[in-house]
């Protein structure tokens, strides 16, 4: 899983020869809510691609994508689940603020 290394860079010290595969995913896989974006080196073959999709897709979903997409995978996916976080947060400090206890105002924001 490489964030901002492509798969050129990480064939160069690892030897062209060798099937990668480059896998970007998010934080909620943690709970099976994953979203994932994976692309394909050279030397990466049908099969593998399948078993990376099958185990990325055990903690949610997942997305072949050309690499160059990969990037936007990271804004989207990797990114984003933070400022949700920090949105409901946020929303709940507010129920706090107003008398909810802590808990409640969680469950409800989220």
């Amino acid at each position: 899983m490489a964030a901002g290394y492509p798969i050129r860079r990480i064939e160069k010290y690892l030897g062209a020869d060798k099937r990668i595969i480059r896998v970007m995913t998010n934080t909620p896989s943690m709970i099976g809510e994953g979203a994932a974006g994976f692309s394909l080196g050279q030397n990466a073959t049908e099969a593998d691609a399948n078993s990376v999709e099958v185990m990325l897709n055990s903690v949610g979903i997942a997305y072949r994508v050309e690499e160059k997409l990969l990037d936007a995978v990271v804004g989207v996916a990797g990114s984003s689940p933070a400022y949700v976080f920090m949105m409901i947060e946020a929303m709940a400090d507010g129920g706090v603020k107003m008398g909810l206890p802590r808990e409640i105002a969680q469950r409800l924001a989220a």
